[in-house]
């Protein structure tokens, strides 16, 4: 008996140290994701000052700059609004439809309906 108790508790230490593998390579997945994001944001910046050096592509930099307050503000309207609609959709839905059944996918179910991928089908039968 005590063999068979040891045995499982091997076993369940395998577990634990393959799960604690599992979780740090998650980890430095998402890391590395945060990592080639910030790349792609020096190199956009870095594009833009390289245009802003010739005339006519400077206008293209002039107006960004010129817009960026604005741009800012939609963009925070925007996902503050969108958040709205995906909670709505969330607690309309949820039970019913699968897309919906989170707020986290009620945030991609409301991405796809931006985007026109959504079947109206389900929705109309909930």
């Amino acid at each position: 008996r005590t063999d068979e108790v040891n045995t499982a508790f091997q076993e369940q230490k395998g577990r634990e140290v393959l799960f604690d593998a599992m979780e740090h390579t998650v980890a430095m997945e998402w890391m590395e994701r945060c990592m080639t994001l910030a790349h792609i944001v020096v190199l956009f910046i870095r594009m833009l000052h390289v245009m802003s050096g010739m005339p006519r592509l400077a206008i293209v930099t002039r107006t960004f700059s010129a817009s960026m307050k604005d741009l800012v503000h939609f963009f925070v309207v925007f996902a503050v609004v969108f958040a709205l609609f995906g909670t709505i959709g969330y607690a309309m839905f949820g039970r019913d439809v699968e897309a919906f059944s989170s707020p986290s996918r009620a945030m991609w179910g409301c991405a796809r309906l931006l985007f026109g991928e959504f079947e109206w089908e389900v929705l109309l039968e909930a």
